[in-house]
């Protein structure tokens, strides 16, 4: 539509110029009908053509811009934007010699144009054509080097060329990468705060082990994750790394200073035990359900610490936590029994039992449990009970890691001398 106050366009030009105005204020709807009324009245306007087509890519509606850069081609067979729109348009469709085709011919056209000489790189790239394609970006770098895009296709181009061989034997691996990441660098000296991107030249270094220069750009975007990842990787090579084990606790610790909730506390609680550093798992765990003294989960994890470190008297001190403000908390009443069945405290480990048995009597793990205390009392008949309600309830696969039907044949045999 158009505003009273303006004067109705008269020729497919000056349609063309309001189609322009609307598309530079991102009024893509106005635009595609200003070039629609342009074509209209001129069917061979290339110019306007292209640009409907423009307008329906920004809509996201790349089919109907397909049929728009096939028109303006037939409007005009070496118009230049059209050349490169298409050419553009049949990379994405994966057409590459299609794409190939128009875009040299419209680089014959502008041997100066960046933006063609990058879509051809990328077709030439395609096609594994990887010299050709190098050059080509190459090129357009010399006219314009402050295109981030530019910089980050000759370096995904460096990426995949890696294993072709086509750089000759003096070039290592290493050497390709190394150009890939220069290329990434450039781009980061455009666009300095671009996370992603940081991210991903970290990336390149991993790949290449080059573990401090990795590590160096990961630290400037706080991902402590990939921090952690590389150093457990570095440990992964030989597990007396010392350097490397100090290194990674040092990772873990920066990530827990920069995490709030107790899930995420103890997230990072979980990564120092699966490295053993039992100590600051320990300081997690606590930290966690201190910040909130009803998160279950911190009390079971540090639980389960103390279990590994095989320090019954804090298990039991750790689950009784729970039942401070939870009774009824089957966990921690088996996790009690079973510390004290540990410690030869059979009578309190079935006590807990018990009471656990009262809250839900279909646990499996809580019957087998009640069992092993009265086997270990020499109580075989009241054993043979609890494994027989273990039975019952037919959890077969846990039952059979168990080897409880094994067990009860035994016992019952027993008891029938």
């Amino acid at each position: 539509m158009i505003n009273q106050d303006q004067t109705t366009p008269k020729t497919s030009k000056e349609w063309n110029n309001l189609g322009v105005k609307c598309m530079n204020n991102k009024e893509y709807d106005k635009a595609i009908d200003s070039f629609y009324n342009a074509i209209k009245l001129d069917s061979k306007n290339a110019d306007a053509w292209v640009n409907r087509g423009n307008a329906y890519s920004q809509k996201g509606l790349d089919d109907k811009a397909f049929e728009c850069y096939n028109e303006a081609i037939k409007a005009n067979p070496n118009h230049f934007g059209a050349l490169n729109e298409l050419g553009r348009a049949y990379i994405s469709k994966d057409k590459i010699d299609e794409a190939i085709k128009l875009l040299e011919k419209a680089s014959d056209l502008d041997p100066n144009s960046p933006d063609v000489l990058n879509n051809l790189g990328k077709a030439y790239a395609a096609k594994n054509h990887f010299i050709k394609a190098i050059k080509t970006f190459e090129k357009a770098i010399k006219l314009n080097p402050k295109i981030s895009e530019i910089w980050i296709n000759l370096g995904d181009t460096y990426t995949e060329a890696h294993d072709w061989n086509i750089f000759g034997a003096k070039s290592t691996e290493k050497d390709i990468f190394m150009k890939a990441i220069e290329c990434y660098e450039e781009v980061l000296k455009l666009e300095p705060e671009n996370r992603d991107f940081r991210k991903r030249v970290g990336d390149t270094y991993r790949i290449i082990k080059e573990y401090n220069e990795a590590v160096e750009h990961y630290d400037k975007i706080n991902d402590y994750d990939r921090i952690i990842q590389v150093y457990e990787e570095i440990a992964g090579f030989s597990p007396e790394n010392a350097l490397a084990r100090i290194k990674l606790k040092k990772a873990y610790e920066t990530k827990l200073a920069n995490v709030k909730t107790p899930k995420e506390i103890c997230e990072v609680g979980k990564l120092f035990v699966s490295k053993e550093f039992y100590d600051k798992a320990i300081e997690s765990f606590i930290t966690a359900f201190k910040i909130d003294p009803k998160f279950v989960d911190a009390y079971d994890d540090l639980g389960q610490v103390y279990w590994i470190k095989k320090d019954y008297d804090k298990v039991i001190e750790t689950y009784n936590m729970i039942l401070k403000f939870d009774l009824h908390n089957t966990i921690a009443l088996n996790n009690i029994g079973e510390a004290y069945f540990y410690k030869c405290e059979y009578d309190k480990a079935i006590d807990y039992y018990d009471k656990a048995i009262k809250i839900d009597s279909k646990k499996t793990e809580i019957w087998i449990n009640r069992g092993n205390a009265y086997s270990a009392k020499e109580a075989y008949e009241k054993a043979v009970e609890c494994f027989d309600e273990a039975l019952k309830l037919g959890e077969l696969e846990y039952l059979a890691t168990k080897n409880i039907k094994k067990i009860v044949d035994f016992m019952n045999s027993y008891l029938l001398k």
